[in-house]
């Protein structure tokens, strides 16, 4: 327990220096950093070219920077300054010897790279147009040698021009399809893509009407209007075909709107069975204050992760979270050896805040760089991605995850499993599949004044 109150200490105190750096970065701004590489070109394109050709083997004193793609400045700030604190607790446990049954934990660092540091490097994305100026400055200014972060699909698209010029593996919490369907290099995803999370919670309506005679016949789609959005709708589209339910009404919003009454009176007119949501957190409350504000809710709401997965969203709307569903690939009450632990841990290095599985993705993300990188003994680009590729070896009784890590040449993990969670007392638990479920799910669900 000291231990780990000496590591949420130290998390509190590296956030408030990683914060100071990255305002001092962001008050130069990205087009200062784009335009130093500019003037150094020649280092630049030596960079681009020469890339994965080094084979950098750390020795005890060096420093490893994994860079962290934020969007501290962005429109919901709180989901990335709590994977920054997580992050910075994981490279805690990596960087100081202790006695948690975690990978890297019994050791001060990662052993095959010499006891070297790791050391957590912001980059601060406050819009997709300045993901690559962002990604380019990590690598060319802070020699970042690999990303992880919470930006949406779009953004990591954008910063793609950057870790693919330069080979700089870039381990991704984005969704959408395409971002492996793509033929980047650098990209590694380890949870589902949109299809399968959207694919679990059809096959669950399934199951309802065969097994529970629950009698959904309709669907309405909800989404934000870039690609995250644009994609799921798609991908829903396509499923309500295969699974022989109707879309009745497609709603599409800015997910900067202030007002979304219209959209809510037209999903409560075409008054669907179920109501598919793809939102960030702004709008995802905004939304959930709307319904309650037209006292309307349909049998079944979904949140497609997103701003459904965020302690926000719970802190804002309080007991109006009740009954939401959500598709996710982790959580709290998750059978496996370590969820506890990295729950309890989270908890004392963020001052209490619970863990939510989009955040614990990402700090998933960052884990299993410093993972690949030890494997692979060395920093180098394509040594980290061949170990992705041969699989992550983490010892079952260390697992904090139920899946194994091993991707296949696009970058996507070949094994994955997705939940079907539903809200009640301001956590998630897991209802769907029911060989994993923790607790019963509520359908229909009652209204606003049923409560």
């Amino acid at each position: 327990m000291q231990m780990r109150r000496r590591i949420a200490r130290a998390a509190a105190l590296w956030m408030a220096l990683v914060l100071i750096i990255s305002m001092t970065a962001c008050g130069s701004g990205t087009d200062e950093g784009t335009k130093k590489a500019e003037e150094n070109g020649q280092e630049t394109k030596a960079a681009g070219e020469t890339k994965g050709e080094e084979n950098v083997e750390a020795s005890s004193g060096e420093t490893i920077k994994i860079g962290l793609m934020l969007q501290l400045s962005g429109t919901s700030p709180a989901d990335s300054e709590e994977l920054l604190k997580g992050c910075q607790m994981i490279a805690d446990i990596i960087n100081n010897e202790t006695d948690y049954n975690l990978p890297l934990a019994k050791t001060a660092g990662p052993p095959n790279l010499g006891g070297a540091k790791v050391e957590v490097v912001v980059g601060d994305v406050a819009t997709n147009d300045a993901a690559m100026s962002e990604c380019e400055r990590l690598i060319t200014e802070e020699d970042v040698k690999a990303f992880a972060g919470i930006i949406g699909s779009s953004g990591v698209k954008v910063s793609a021009t950057a870790f693919e010029k330069y080979g700089v593996p870039y381990v991704t919490n984005a969704s959408s399809p395409s971002l492996t369907d793509s033929g980047y290099d650098y990209i590694v995803r380890i949870f589902p893509d949109d299809m399968l999370y959207c694919e679990g919670i059809f096959q669950m309506i399934e199951d309802l009407n065969k097994n529970e005679n629950a009698g959904i016949k309709t669907v309405a789609l909800c989404s934000e209007d870039s690609e995250f959005g644009a994609n799921i709708t798609a991908i829903e589209e396509e499923l309500a075909k295969k699974y022989g339910l109707e879309v009745v009404q497609t709603v599409t919003y800015s997910a900067s709107a202030t007002n979304v009454t219209s959209e809510v009176l037209q999903l409560k007119n075409a008054d669907a069975d179920v109501i598919m949501m793809s939102s960030y957190t702004a709008d995802a409350i905004l939304f959930m204050q709307t319904f309650k504000e037209q006292n309307y809710l349909p049998k079944m709401l979904v949140g497609q992760r997103g701003g459904f997965s965020r302690n926000e969203i719970f802190e804002t709307i309080g007991s109006g979270m009740d009954y939401v569903y959500n598709t996710s690939a982790w959580a709290t009450d998750l059978k496996a050896p370590n969820v506890e632990l990295m729950t309890e841990l989270f908890s004392e290095a963020t001052d209490g805040i619970p863990i939510q599985e989009g955040v614990l993705r990402a700090m998933t993300d960052f884990y299993t760089i410093c993972l690949a990188m030890d494997q692979a003994g060395s920093t180098d680009a394509d040594a980290v991605m061949e170990e992705f590729r041969k699989g992550i070896d983490i010892p079952d009784d260390q697992k904090w995850l139920s899946v194994d890590v091993k991707v296949d040449e696009n970058g996507q993990n070949l094994e994955n499993s997705v939940l079907i969670l539903q809200a009640r007392d301001g956590v998630y638990k897991t209802v769907y599949p029911s060989d994993v479920a923790s607790g019963e799910y509520t359908y229909p669900v009652p209204g606003w004044n049923e409560r």
